[in-house]
């Protein structure tokens, strides 16, 4: 797919929407999205001795309620993805990150996705 063309139609301090066209030069399939774009989040799987993941229960507006998830945020400026998660942890659990160096490792092609083992 090739990105031909793209028009911001709302920006805040947190975000902003593009709305995207794009169309595949081999078999002319044509899309239009409309893209949230933000300066970078990071997700933390947080895995126990047991295997266990650690999941957060937040109120989400757009829901309209409760949900379990894994503790996220965006990215602070000047934040690398791996700091922002491990300060999720403890911001959204109370639990500290423990034996990180070589447990520590990507879970995903996006640069901001970790995983304890």
């Amino acid at each position: 797919m090739k990105i031909t063309s793209s028009r911001e139609v709302y920006k805040c301090s947190l975000f902003r929407v593009t709305e995207d066209r794009a169309s595949d030069p081999k078999t002319g399939f044509k899309i239009k999205r409309s893209v949230v774009r933000h300066a970078g989040s990071a997700v933390m799987m947080a895995v126990d001795d047991r295997r266990r993941i650690l999941l957060v229960r937040q109120y989400r507006l757009p829901a309209g309620r409760y949900i379990w998830e894994l503790p996220a945020g965006r990215l602070d400026p000047g934040e690398k993805p791996l700091q922002a998660a491990k300060r999720e942890l403890i911001e959204e659990t109370g639990y500290p990150l423990r034996g990180a160096g070589p447990n520590w490792r990507r879970t995903s092609s996006a640069p901001v996705t970790w995983m304890s083992a």
